[in-house]
């Protein structure tokens, strides 16, 4: 219970760290390569367990990535799942990446 409770919060932490670090690198960027995710994806643990979501649904955010990686094509996505935007799936994508690169690795030496 107790390391569930801590994944949970380091989760949550690495999320807003997410957040807070788009919002630092994306204030100025004319390149358009940067989206703000906050408005394609949220978070709330009333809400699937609190998993991050597309915002507005209760599609998790794994889901929508499990699904491309079958390999689902956008188009399908799309039309399985009428809510969704082709938007919203570029963040789902976004936010792997950024969970990815911010990953902190330890070795067991």
């Amino acid at each position: 219970m107790l390391k569930q409770c801590f994944v949970s919060l380091l989760i949550k932490g690495v999320f807003r760290g997410i957040l807070k670090w788009l919002e630092m690198n994306s204030r100025g960027s004319d390149n358009g390569l940067i989206m703000d995710i906050k408005n394609y994806i949220s978070r709330d643990s009333a809400i699937m367990f609190g998993k991050p979501v597309i915002k507005g649904t209760r599609i998790p955010v794994d889901l929508i990535l499990e699904k491309l990686a079958m390999g689902e094509t956008v188009e399908q996505l799309l039309v399985a799942y009428p809510k969704i935007t082709k938007e919203s799936i570029h963040a789902c994508l976004l936010y792997a990446s950024l969970l990815i690169k911010n990953e902190l690795v330890y070795s067991a030496a």
